[in-house]
């Protein structure tokens, strides 16, 4: 039987009660017991055999603290030390045949039974006096005891009954608390019908709620993502042919308009690209797409392409790549856009009149590519921000760690590359990208 918190703080206190109750009766009890004054004492067999044998010098003590006296029916003693015995107690005892007692229970209680019908023996006097103060002290201990085992039980069944398995489902709650909204999570089903079962039904529903909200968000987010991925990858191409078409305009001159339309178009262009795959790698459909990657093809193409953007700015923007091809494993779309956004970023951010560069070299099986550019450059122990793609820098160049880098570092992670920024030896940044080439005979 399943019973309320209530329920059981009421029964438990009931029978605590009622035991506690008990105990000290029968504790009670038991001690006034072993007090002997509040007893009858009766003469035994062989005592009054070994009255009738010797009655001028049998005398009984009782309980280290009374006597008893033999006598024959007229009330006479055959022993000289006897008390004299009251002739009305005498008659009486003669006449019921029973016990005549003198005074009520207690110290002095004079008693005269009559144990045989003739005899010396007959009657006998029996006296109980005031017994000795420990025999006090022992009822008081006898009573303390018993108080104090009455609590201790009362504490145990408490205990036992309504502490115990309150405490059980308190930790049964904080452990669903704990764990709701997760997959560990455990149900905190309590069938009882009170203020621990309520908070346990809670649980139960919120993480039941919290679940199906995760399910329902994340399928908007996937949603989501893939609506911008289709937008993205629709804007590309018109993108790319508008930066190509400002890109033809810049020779046929047109002044500072054309640059900055360039530098918007470069600048969206790019914006959109690492929407598109970002969106991809949330998704995880990139990291797949294992293919063939050509690094000087891409170098190539990307001093090409910035190479109008730098002019504008006054800037040079030179490459330098091995003759042979330096190939690598991976989806050639991924780590094309991981370098360009370092190199936009260094064009952006570099200096009227500077240089950009950007060197690929190969020594063994491992390459290395760097994009250095002679800008304002960063402090020192601003680097490691840039690691962390957060926003980083100082007010003399102020530099965006934004969706292009964090886009740049985890096409490198899922490439197998390493990514250092250090600072330049004269002002300005190096971005160092550094890989492993794929095996000869397979490229």
């Amino acid at each position: 039987m399943r019973l309320s918190l209530r329920a059981r703080v009421v029964l438990a206190m009931v029978v605590s009660g009622a035991a506690t109750v008990v105990v000290l009766l029968a504790t009670t009890i038991a001690t006034v017991n072993r007090v002997p004054f509040l007893e009858r004492w009766t003469v035994p067999v062989e005592d009054l055999t070994a009255c009738e044998a010797d009655p001028a010098h049998w005398k009984k003590g009782i309980f280290e603290f009374g006597d008893a006296w033999a006598y024959d029916l007229e009330g006479r003693s055959r022993n000289a030390s006897a008390p004299l015995l009251e002739r009305a107690l005498v008659e009486k005892a003669v006449r019921d045949g029973g016990a005549v007692s003198v005074g009520g229970p207690g110290p002095d209680h004079v008693e005269v039974q009559r144990v045989a019908e003739a005899g010396p023996c007959a009657l006998i006097r029996v006296r109980v006096g005031a017994p000795p103060p420990e025999m006090g002290s022992a009822a008081r201990l006898g009573v303390v005891l018993g108080t104090g085992f009455s609590l201790l039980l009362l504490v145990g069944l408490a205990t036992w009954f309504v502490l115990h398995p309150l405490l059980h489902r308190i930790a049964q709650i904080r452990r669903a608390a704990e764990a709701v909204g997760s997959t560990a999570y455990i149900p905190a089903t309590d069938e009882i019908p009170d203020a621990l079962g309520a908070i346990a039904a809670v649980l139960d529903a919120s993480h039941r709620r919290i679940l199906t909200n995760e399910a329902e968000l994340r399928e908007r987010q996937v949603a989501l993502e893939r609506h911008l991925a289709e937008i993205a990858h629709d804007l590309r191409t018109p993108l790319a042919s508008l930066v190509l078409a400002v890109q033809d305009l810049v020779p046929l001159g047109g002044g500072p308009e054309v640059g900055r339309a360039l530098d918007d178009a470069e600048y969206v262009n790019a914006l959109v690209d690492n929407l598109h795959q970002g969106t991809l790698l949330r998704r995880g459909l990139e990291s797949s797409a294992a293919g063939v990657v050509d690094l000087c093809e891409i170098v190539q193409r990307l001093e090409a392409r910035f190479a109008a953007l730098g002019a504008l700015r006054g800037m040079e923007v030179a490459a330098s790549f091995p003759e042979r091809p330096v190939i690598t494993s991976g989806a050639p779309a991924l780590a094309e856009r991981a370098i360009a956004n370092l190199v936009h970023n260094a064009v952006r951010h570099g200096r009227h009149g500077g240089h950009v560069a950007v060197i690929l070299e190969r020594e063994g099986d491992t390459f290395e590519l760097t994009v250095a550019d002679d800008g304002p450059g960063i402090g020192r122990d601003q680097l490691a921000s840039l690691q962390e793609a957060t926003f980083g820098g100082d007010e003399a160049r102020p530099r965006s760690g934004g969706l292009g880098l964090t886009v740049t570092l985890e096409a490198a992670r899922r490439l197998g590359w390493e990514v250092r920024f250090e600072a330049g030896e004269a002002p300005g940044l190096r971005v160092v990208v550094a890989g492993a080439c794929r095996p000869a005979g397979l490229g």
